[in-house]
């Protein structure tokens, strides 16, 4: 897509409505930071935040607590934005999730898709319209996206780093847009949980804690995924682990960044290789002094 149609930056979602459903920044804090190809995107339930603020691990929570944490949600992986309609189109947003909070087995029956309406005068909202629409030929759900402070429009220091293939045990993204990022780890399941034939986390979680099965909840739960500011030195400030907020994400963690033949980036943070999927910052020694200081 153009960069008058990007959604590369770092958004908070005003409003969502879907059918007979709907919530609002009351109800849930959003963090979605998007590159040009990477995305993670984080909501976290406001009565999570009041109840669960204090958690300093899975541990002190009792099966309530279990069960009120499973209702967060953080997903990430790729963007790719097109053209849809006669001349330039309509744009329109198809999202790949490699890691997914709600995906527990049972695949998605389509990749997330949405057509994109940017707010004419200003570009710093923008409505998310569901692709698909209903007998009414209404569109399924519409979410408004506006933008955060400090992301620069987009058009600053955007990064974007995966871990690479083989490298470690679960996978993980880290996006950086402006003075915004999102860090996402997948899961490290052991191979004993149980399913329960759940077709979402939230199921699988209720079926675990109802039979005393913590071991299953525990390493279904254990994505983590948090926001912060780079000015303040990588200091998490929101995630769906309270006990990281206030944390670095680099705290103690020794980067390196390498060059292959053909001149691609990589990182290397603690002994773990990320692939850069994209970067402002072109050369090593700029991106390691980055990620390092900010």
């Amino acid at each position: 897509g153009s960069s008058r149609d990007s959604v590369c930056g770092a958004w908070t979602r005003s409003i969502f409505f879907g059918g007979f459903e709907y919530s609002s920044a009351h109800d849930e804090q959003t963090f979605n930071v998007q590159t040009n190809t990477l995305f993670v995107d984080i909501r976290i339930p406001t009565l999570r935040q009041k109840k669960l603020a204090n958690l300093r691990s899975f541990a002190a929570l009792d099966d309530i607590g279990l069960r009120l944490y499973a209702r967060q949600h953080a997903f990430g992986g790729y963007t790719v934005m097109d053209y849809e309609g006669p001349g330039n189109g309509r744009p329109v947003c198809t999202r790949h999730h490699c890691i997914d909070w709600n995906f527990v087995g049972v695949p998605r029956p389509r990749p997330n898709k949405w057509w994109v309406e940017f707010k004419p005068s200003t570009r710093d909202s923008w409505k998310e319209w569901a692709y698909a629409t209903d007998d009414f030929g209404q569109h399924y759900y519409c979410e408004q996206w506006d933008r955060l402070d400090g992301d620069s429009s987009g058009s600053g220091v955007v990064v974007a780093l995966r871990k690479a293939a083989g490298a470690g045990a679960c996978d993980g993204i880290l996006v950086v847009v402006g003075d915004h990022f999102n860090f996402l780890s997948g899961r490290a399941l052991l191979g004993i949980e149980n399913r329960y034939n759940a077709g979402s986390l939230v199921q699988l979680i209720d079926a675990a804690v109802s039979v005393g099965d913590r071991k299953t909840a525990e390493s279904f739960l254990s994505i983590e995924a948090s926001h912060g500011r780079v000015s303040s030195g990588w200091m998490v400030d929101a995630s769906v682990q309270p006990w990281r907020e206030g944390t670095k994400l680099f705290s103690g963690a020794a980067i390196e960044v390498d060059v292959d033949p053909n001149g691609a980036l990589s990182v290397m943070w603690n002994k773990e290789k990320w692939d850069v999927c994209e970067s402002s910052l072109s050369s090593a020694p700029d991106l390691k002094q980055f990620l390092l200081e900010g």
